[in-house]
């Protein structure tokens, strides 16, 4: 297959005008126009991005993902151009989290990529909305098969937890969030094998200037990826191009933590078991704490936008930057030996097409 006339974002984010070659499922290259080809799509006046990869979601269009029902989120996600995902567990019973990871992962959208667990080994202080009661200390015989997990989110200062980020940082990404942490432990983390903040600003110490705590620290090191909710909700614009003006599109990775209230009206609503109640697109638990948002990162790419942060960074930020955070080899970006997963906008930003795999999907 050839896209034709297209602006495409290539895998340096900088516009070339390129004809697009896909063969079997992969970008075989980017190649000068050509209109003497006598068979291609046109995509002319459009633009040609990566797929985006959302390494944090609980759910959308009314399905949440502990149900282990994966389809209706898959469709959910293709349709605001995202091609592949985490599905992101909660803090729940052990058996539970394991029955999700075994459940059927074949589905017709955006592509599973493996789980991100969050929890159950986090900071009671800075729960969030995650269920309590089911908090432990990090074991690692807790998961049947761990080959399943691509990134598990932590707090440091638990009991256990530096030995376990030794272990498991062999295995998949481990962030850092939902903690009381200080600075010196976040960087003993940090030496340990961890390589991510989760939903940075949330769920964790406010910055003291005698304490910068996580938050400080996962601005300043440069080793860590930091994630972040872009949907104007969970973090103030100002702070969000302080994060990227400290970060850079090559460590500032846009989440959605979307929940099953992601694509749907106010109303009440599920997040691993706790009720979730919207207004104004707005989710939180009744105790008053956010439970995840109704976002999508799409809608977070252009939000960045908005508020001053190149549009290029911002695709980045949610595509290769958010792939190479957890190791998807081949995912992110539009060049030569990268999946054939692509977005097709107009000038106006609206998504048209969108690519799994080297097959157009269905995003009506």
């Amino acid at each position: 297959m050839l896209l034709h006339g297209g602006k495409v974002l290539n895998e340096q984010f900088q516009w070339e005008e390129k004809d697009v070659l896909i063969c079997d499922g992969k970008i075989e290259a980017l190649l000068p126009p050509n209109e003497d080809e006598k068979e291609y799509v046109d995509v002319s006046g459009m633009m040609i991005l990566p797929g985006l990869v959302d390494t944090h979601i609980h759910g959308a269009d009314g399905t949440d993902t502990m149900s282990g029902n994966f389809e209706p989120i898959s469709k959910f996600l293709v349709r605001h151009g995202v091609t592949s995902f985490l599905p992101t567990t909660m803090t729940m019973p052990l058996e539970e989290i394991q029955k999700v990871m075994d459940s059927d992962k074949t589905v017709s959208g955006a592509q599973i990529l493996g789980f991100h667990l969050e929890g159950p080994y986090v900071n009671e202080k800075y729960k969030g909305a995650q269920n309590e009661k089911y908090i432990k200390t990090p074991d690692w015989e807790d998961f049947d098969d761990d080959s399943q997990v691509k990134m598990l989110t932590i707090a440091p200062e638990l009991e256990g937890s530096m030995e376990y980020i030794k272990q498991a940082s062999e295995h998949f990404t481990i962030a850092l969030g939902h903690s009381d942490c200080d600075y010196e432990t976040a960087c003993r983390a940090l030496e340990a094998g961890a390589s991510s903040v989760t939903h940075l600003c949330n769920a964790m110490r406010s910055v003291h200037h005698r304490e910068p705590g996580l938050l400080g620290a996962g601005l300043e090191q440069k080793g860590f990826y930091t994630q972040v909710i872009a949907d104007g909700i969970h973090i103030h614009p100002g702070m969000l191009r302080l994060i990227y003006q400290c970060k850079g599109s090559d460590k500032m990775v846009l989440i959605s933590d979307a929940m099953s209230a992601a694509g749907l009206p106010d109303g009440i609503y599920e997040l691993g078991g706790q009720t979730v109640y919207v207004k104004k697109g707005e989710a939180r638990i009744e105790a008053g704490n956010l439970a995840g948002s109704t976002t999508n990162l799409w809608d977070c790419v252009c939000l960045l936008e908005t508020i001053g942060i190149p549009f290029e960074d911002a695709v980045k930020m949610a595509s290769l930057t958010p792939a190479k955070m957890i190791g998807a080899t081949g995912k992110g970006a539009v060049g030569a030996g990268f999946d054939a997963d692509l977005i097709v906008t107009d000038e106006n930003r609206i998504i048209k097409k969108v690519m799994v795999g080297g097959a157009w999907a269905d995003i009506s």
